[in-house]
């Protein structure tokens, strides 16, 4: 029997000099920005998108002698009888974790030693993990991990359920063993820079977990971090950071400081991270990010409803000007938007769905992650609509009693917008909108001039093989699904169609790449509509 709570846990293994423990990265469900779809055929020889980087900083943060695997089923399928040799096994996950958590955990029941569950999940509803771990750690754990290895170490009772009395320090975090990691199995690094949030968006669990206050490291720890990274071979990294520019200032000192780093490398990694709408009321911020080579920026956007934002206390997205000059303004520095986006506010009516798609189409913005609107406990929307008795904590898509329609009417809006968004033309139109403003306001040259200029016989062939390959891929993955005609077909009228305007010209390898992150989006709403197994619409928490 598992233990059951925060009381005293008398030690079930005996003492030793040095633990082996076991770090356990739950298999994702398949989620939007989780490129299911599209990494087996732009780069088959990465096998997820990113690593989950609580792991390697719990290896860091393991006292010594005692050692530390990382198991990550999003690259190689875990093998259950090979964790039964260790003292400790743990596992992270988020919400799209869930139900793999369960799994293994299930699988795990007689296991001798100790079963332990941290990350973001738990911390919101420990009791989904009573009787099936020993140990739980709740928020933040880079002060309670070190003391419970090492009471565990020395054979002392130890708690059963953990939970800092204080925020981290950022500034005193060790560097992450990533070289505990299969690094040429993931497409890009991870790397944090902040926690926290200064907002207070009623749906968010950011803060009840992190706090309101930004904390961040120094410049030179992320750098000395960056340096470790491309010296395992990456290069590109998403910062995981909450709100980037949570702190402007702290955002500020690390771009000037990259900046000079990336000229001294030949500007060769390449960045993606999330932040605020309020970005687009910074241009000295946007212009840092720009010489920091940051390429993307994710922007909770929500809702084109202003009484949705208002409704849910989003009122960064109402001050100032428009969400769109907003959205303008980011973009025209140079940074591809992606955007989150939400249906089910308590003033979403039924017109919500034409309304979010048309805001959509207006900004441009191709890569639009929709969610339904998810109670996350320990959050104020949470606690309202217990309280309201508004709460479907069983149904299998909608966790909610809407204000304005019924649940079975949002989830079929939801699937229908979804669905607009994501038709191949409907796509590309927003990604060759993107591409004519940027031509014509002059933040970019023309692409295919730009990669023409720099073109050399070597690289010709390479690339001509590289980009063959990819074709290849993507036909083959078409007529599996039995889509070469209908997507294959508008894939190559809309190549066609940009390539009759020399604004929008655009190298075939440029062009496959979009349409595999098509490809991608495309199955993936296929397979939510469809309600396949273990498919989120969610894409982290």
């Amino acid at each position: 029997m598992r233990s059951n709570g925060g009381e005293v846990f008398s030690p079930r293994i005996q003492k030793q000099a040095a633990l082996r423990i076991a770090l356990v990265a739950p298999k994702f469900a398949p989620s939007f920005f989780g490129r299911n779809h599209s990494l087996p055929i732009i780069n088959p020889q990465s096998k997820a998108a990113s690593f989950q980087g609580a792991l390697p900083l719990l290896a860091a943060l393991t006292p010594s002698p005692h050692t530390v695997v990382i198991f990550d089923e999003n690259i190689a399928p875990l093998d259950i009888s090979a964790l039964q040799d260790f003292d400790i096994i743990g596992l992270t996950g988020m919400i799209v974790q869930t139900s793999r958590m369960l799994e293994i955990l299930d699988e795990l029941h007689d296991f001798h030693g100790h079963l332990i569950v941290g990350g973001p999940y738990v911390s919101v509803e420990p009791e989904v993990f009573q009787r099936r771990c020993d140990v739980i750690f709740v928020g933040e754990a880079d002060q309670t991990w070190p003391t419970y290895i090492q009471n565990v170490a020395d054979g002392k009772s130890h708690l059963t359920a953990y939970e800092q009395a204080t925020t981290t320090d950022l500034t005193k975090l060790p560097m992450p063993k990533y070289g505990d990691l299969d690094c040429s199995a993931y497409a890009m690094a991870s790397i944090q820079y902040s926690r926290g949030c200064p907002f207070l968006c009623e749906f968010c669990d950011i803060i009840t977990i992190f706090g309101r206050r930004p904390r961040t490291k120094t410049p030179d720890q992320f750098i000395e971090e960056l340096e470790h990274l491309e010296a395992l071979g990456f290069s590109s990294a998403i910062l995981v950071d909450d709100n980037f520019i949570g702190d402007k200032k702290k955002a500020l000192a690390l771009l000037d400081r990259l900046a000079i780093w990336q000229e001294k490398n030949g500007r060769r990694f390449r960045f993606t991270t999330e932040a605020s709408i309020n970005l687009g009321d910074d241009p000295v911020l946007l212009k840092a990010m720009i010489a920091a080579n940051f390429t993307s920026v994710f922007i909770g956007i929500e809702s084109a409803n202003l009484d949705a934002l208002e409704e849910t206390r989003k009122v960064q997205n109402t001050r100032g000007d428009s969400m769109l000059n907003k959205l303008d303004r980011i973009r025209d520095a140079g940074l591809i938007i992606f955007g989150g986006f939400i249906v089910g506010f308590d003033s979403d009516e039924k017109s919500v769905f034409d309304k979010q798609f048309e805001f959509i189409q207006q900004a441009k913005i191709a890569q639009a992650l929709i969610s339904l609107l998810t109670p996350i406990p320990t959050t104020p929307l949470f606690d309202r609509l217990k309280s309201e008795g508004r709460l479907l904590r069983d149904h299998p898509e909608c966790q909610i009693i809407p204000r304005n329609m019924t649940p079975d009417e949002l989830i079929e809006g939801f699937h229908r917008l979804n669905a607009r968004l994501f038709d191949p033309d409907a796509y590309l139109a927003r990604i060759e909108d993107n591409m004519l403003a940027l031509q014509k306001n002059g933040t970019i040259e023309n692409s295919f001039r730009n990669i023409k200029a720099g073109l050399k016989p070597a690289k010709m062939a390479r690339d001509f093989i590289i980009t063959a390959r990819v074709l290849s891929r993507l036909l083959a993955s078409l007529f599996r699904d039995g889509e070469l005609m209908d997507v294959g077909g508008r894939y190559f009228h809309n190549y066609l169609k940009w390539n009759k305007n020399t604004a929008t010209r655009t190298p075939l390898g440029t062009y496959l790449a979009y349409v595999s992150d098509h490809w991608h989006f495309y199955k993936f709403v296929k397979q939510l509509r469809n309600r396949s197994e273990g498919v989120t619409h969610s894409f982290g928490g």
